[in-house]
């Protein structure tokens, strides 16, 4: 599983909870985490990480103008037990 540090040309201190593992001197070791091929791995909750998503597209995007993105349903907090 991926570290949030190691992402490319990212810069994590954008993320509004990333101070809380600076704090902790956890910074480095912080995983992504969630469940791949049924196996899950410790790491950010699922919050975080749509936060971490939403924040590598703003900062991937941020010099670029006229563009249309679309995202899924996860992102609008649809889920089998949770609709808006």
């Amino acid at each position: 599983m991926a570290q949030v540090k190691k992402i490319p040309s990212f810069d994590p201190k954008q993320l509004p909870y990333w101070n809380i593992y600076e704090k902790e001197a956890k910074e480095d070791s912080i995983l992504i985490g969630g469940t791949m091929a049924g196996e899950f791995t410790a790491g950010l909750s699922g919050g975080q990480r749509k936060i971490l998503l939403f924040e590598l597209i703003r900062q991937r995007i941020r010099h670029q103008s006229e563009l249309l993105l679309c995202l899924d349903e996860p992102f609008a907090g649809v889920t089998d037990d949770f609709v808006p």
